[in-house]
């Protein structure tokens, strides 16, 4: 599984993108680090030409509008006041 699937998941905090970093730039993988992460282009350029924190919301986002908010790499229930 790529980092964004375990991160929306729940099954990682945001914050273990760097240890994807590090093991990419340790590897022998030929694919991109956007895609080796799981990132869509649109995800790439928020995180590229904005911030880690930027690419956090918008992965954040994605999920509020799914209706399973993420909470500190955690997925969770929201109340119906919570929900976007």
């Amino acid at each position: 599984m790529t980092f964004k699937e375990l991160y929306l998941s729940g099954q990682v905090p945001f914050e273990e993108i760097d240890r994807y970093i590090s093991r990419w730039n340790r590897s022998d993988d030929e694919r991109t680090l956007a895609k080796y992460l799981g990132l869509n282009a649109d995800e790439e350029d928020v995180w590229i030409d904005d911030s880690d924190e930027a690419l956090k919301e918008m992965l954040d986002a994605r999920e509020r509008v799914a209706g399973t908010p993420v909470t500190l790499g955690k997925i969770g229930r929201a109340s119906c006041r919570e929900r976007v």
